[in-house]
């Protein structure tokens, strides 16, 4: 393994390498507009389960 890491280094360069991982660490992350859409949709749904539990609450339940 350390040799092919060597031989990646002498082909490519060492500052090539940092770069292109800089590139795919910047490309798995998420960008603020995904960040915005998770966020509304998690807002979304907690709502809807909250004001369903809620519509329970105070109802009293008869058996007659």
């Amino acid at each position: 393994m350390a040799l092919m890491r060597k031989k990646l280094r002498n082909c490519v360069g060492e500052k090539s390498l940092s770069e292109a991982g800089r590139q795919v660490y910047q490309a798995l992350q998420p960008s603020a507009q995904e960040v915005a859409q998770w966020c509304a949709t998690s807002c979304a749904l907690f709502q809807q389960i909250l004001a369903k539990n809620l519509s329970g609450v105070g109802k009293t339940t008869s058996t007659n």
